[in-house]
């Protein structure tokens, strides 16, 4: 397990000053609850602050990266079909606004299974590169260098 970075205390004993010291004469714990492990919690914060972090990123992606597509387009589009062109920039389009749309829904969710949705981003990214780089292998072999 990584060491806590100078200046930050590891997640124990922040858990350990939460906690209210046992009452005496009363048992310490109730023994219906199940104990909390501080590395589980850990690693949901983490989960839960990564999906954060790529729904941020999201946002941003259906923008910058058609703009891009469509510089691409513009180098190829003597060199390929237009329509090949235009439905690949459109494909972009689609599965990025499909993820930045999924993502900022699914981080309303009280009930979010944080799992599942890592998996989904990780497959709509996978899409959106299996995208990108069918453009590069339809556009390029084209081309005059």
């Amino acid at each position: 397990m990584l060491q806590p970075a100078a200046g930050f205390s590891s997640s124990r004993r922040l858990l350990a000053i939460e906690r209210p010291a046992p009452v005496p004469g009363k048992p310490a714990a109730d023994p219906d609850t199940v104990p909390v492990d501080p590395d589980t919690e850990q690693v949901e914060r983490l989960k839960r602050l990564q999906f954060e972090s790529l729904t941020r990123h999201a946002a941003r992606l259906p923008i910058l990266i058609p703009l891009v597509a469509a510089l691409v387009g513009f180098i190829a589009w003597d060199s390929a079909p237009r329509a090949l062109i235009v439905c690949w920039v459109l494909a972009l389009v689609v599965v990025l606004t499909v993820r930045w749309r999924y993502s900022t829904r699914a981080l309303k969710r009280s009930d979010l299974d944080i799992d599942a949705a890592l998996r989904t981003m990780v497959a709509l990214s996978a899409c959106n590169g299996l995208i990108q780089g069918g453009g590069i292998a339809l556009f390029f072999p084209g081309l005059s260098l």
